[in-house]
């Protein structure tokens, strides 16, 4: 179980609604942030691991379905800098409990921006 822990600006433009409760992450990587931003001519989701500060880009459009989409592009990540197949398909496997949160680290916050 992952949560991906959006600014306000990314939850409101989504319309997810945040789960404030902490729950410990599942995965080795642990929580990622994600935050919008407007490139033209799509608005991107830009997500950062708070351990390991490793960044995934998404499309916003249908954000609320992001889930599978993310899995699949952290996995394709791990897999491009040479992490063992055995350890990416554990990671896989861990991220397919996904919530949403709002942001908690400010360090990891400041990345983002």
């Amino acid at each position: 179980m992952i949560t991906l822990r959006c600014t306000r600006k990314l939850l409101d433009r989504a319309g997810v609604p945040a789960k404030a409760e902490t729950v410990p992450p599942t995965t080795v990587l642990g929580d990622w942030y994600a935050n919008l931003i407007f490139a033209r001519p799509q608005q991107l989701a830009l997500c950062i691991n708070e351990r390991s500060l490793l960044v995934v880009i998404l499309p916003a459009r249908g954000f609320k379905s992001v889930a599978p989409r993310f899995g699949a592009q952290v996995g394709s990540l791990l897999v491009r800098i040479g992490v063992p197949a055995a350890a990416v398909a554990a990671e896989e496997q861990a991220m397919q409990e996904f919530r949403f949160g709002p942001t908690a680290n400010r360090w990891v916050l400041r990345c983002l921006n």
